[in-house]
């Protein structure tokens, strides 16, 4: 598996397909927000990511409640799972999710 990252927002979409997002995509968008706001990117970035470690709800709700899936799909891997029809946009918002920590051992594709 060639993999750019390590950690993904990982999303299970109604097609069966389990979506990888770059946890650091959905950081980086938090943290410029709160940038734009005069308040610290590293800081903000920081948190984004320990949240992450830690499978904290917060990093999810930024996610689905601040991003839409227009704006990460281009970064989107396919990292497991079956495909069948599926409507991303809205499973964006409301499937079911997991935090991937690392790709190793994580099974792909049905490899």
């Amino acid at each position: 598996m060639d993999k750019k990252h390590d950690k993904y927002y990982a999303v299970i979409m109604s097609d069966g397909k389990i979506m990888g997002i770059p946890a650091e995509i959905i950081a980086d968008n938090y943290a410029k927000h709160y940038e734009q706001r005069g308040e610290s990117y590293k800081e903000n970035f920081d948190a984004m990511m320990h949240w992450f470690d830690t499978d904290d709800f917060e990093f999810e709700d930024w996610a689905k409640n601040n991003m839409d899936w227009s704006e990460v799909k281009e970064h989107a891997e396919w990292i497991g799972g079956q495909q069948k029809e599926a409507d991303y946009d809205n499973d964006w918002m409301n499937e079911r999710v997991i935090y991937v920590h690392s790709l190793l051992g994580f099974q792909s594709k049905g490899e």
